[in-house]
């Protein structure tokens, strides 16, 4: 799905699984009524892409929405949101905010700290996003902090944050006006990318109705067949394609990266520059890198973990 990475499982998710369902099942029953068996994988695959485009469209409203919310809203609003007691992303969004518009917002970061050693891994999750968005120079003391960690581990890692909170050895961040693209990063569109992962589950589909045409008894209903080979082609490539991607990343583009790696861009407007990682969001897959540009706020220095790889030079 497009938009935010949520936290947990929210009725987008539910939205998205119910439209890719529903209309995939919807082309494989058109293409069995009007088109035989050539239309059936044909029209599954149709109707699985118009399922997704359609079951992301909710969440790419709302996401837009959601923005617009927090750039309208005054210092006294924002103010109030940041003074809630129990904490979100909408909260970040909102300090963030109040930062970009000339506010003190360091006043917050114990609130935060105490957020990032909580019991609770939610809380640690939207303490570690707020601690990363809006105190960028304050999360690079812990780079490698991660809030699905244990607990013991996380509070371990924060009271070197603490310290070095006590000793003024972390530089002052200075926010900048909401960074849509480094928080919720347009995704450069890629057809082949796109061609390429359509084409994998098509395959998989494919070998699924394969599979069961040759295993199928006399008996066995038509229909009932097809929707078993297309659902377990699509669940057996869907399991694949995770450790498929991870062997991709590591073995092709040179993962894991890290701050300080000197990196080649692949796709996109800079595709062919090599800079120098600034910050590795491992959590969102998301890297700054030093290529060259100015300015942090249009998002160009922010690049995905499929946009770059450890450059060869």
């Amino acid at each position: 799905m497009n938009g935010l990475q949520y936290t947990r499982i929210t009725i987008f998710h539910f939205l998205w699984l119910t439209s890719v369902a529903s209309f995939t099942s919807l082309g494989l029953w058109v293409g069995l009524r009007y088109f035989g068996t050539i239309g059936v994988i044909a029209s599954g695959v149709i109707g699985l892409v118009i399922g997704h485009v359609i079951g992301c469209l909710p969440d790419w409203i709302s996401t837009r929405l959601f923005f617009r919310h927090i750039m309208q809203c005054s210092k006294e609003e924002l103010r109030a949101m940041v003074a809630e007691d129990d904490w979100k992303f909408l909260h970040t969004m909102a300090l963030l905010r109040l930062g970009a518009m000339g506010e003190e917002v360091r006043q917050e970061i114990p609130r935060i700290v105490a957020m990032l050693e909580s019991d609770s891994k939610l809380t640690r999750i939207y303490g570690w996003d707020a601690l990363r968005i809006v105190f960028t120079e304050e999360s690079r003391v812990i780079e490698d902090y991660n809030p699905r960690g244990s607990t013991e581990d996380c509070r371990r890692k924060i009271a070197i944050l603490k310290e070095a909170l006590a000793k003024g050895l972390v530089p002052t961040t200075h926010p900048v006006e909401i960074p849509l693209e480094t928080t919720n990063k347009k995704k450069r569109f890629s057809w082949a990318a796109f061609l390429l992962v359509i084409s994998f589950f098509a395959v998989a589909v494919i070998l699924g109705l394969v599979f069961v045409s040759v295993t199928r008894k006399p008996t066995d209903s038509h229909l009932v067949l097809i929707l078993v080979g297309s659902v377990a082609g699509f669940l057996g490539a869907w399991l694949l394609y995770f450790p498929i991607g991870q062997f991709y990343l590591r073995v092709i583009r040179g993962y894991p990266l890290n701050a300080g790696d000197r990196v080649e861009v692949t796709n996109g407007p800079h595709k062919g520059k090599t800079g120098t990682i600034l910050m590795a969001d491992k959590q969102r897959g998301l890297f700054k890198i030093d290529i060259g540009v100015q300015s942090d706020q249009s998002g160009e220095n922010y690049f995905e973990e499929f946009e770059i790889r450890r450059s060869r030079k």
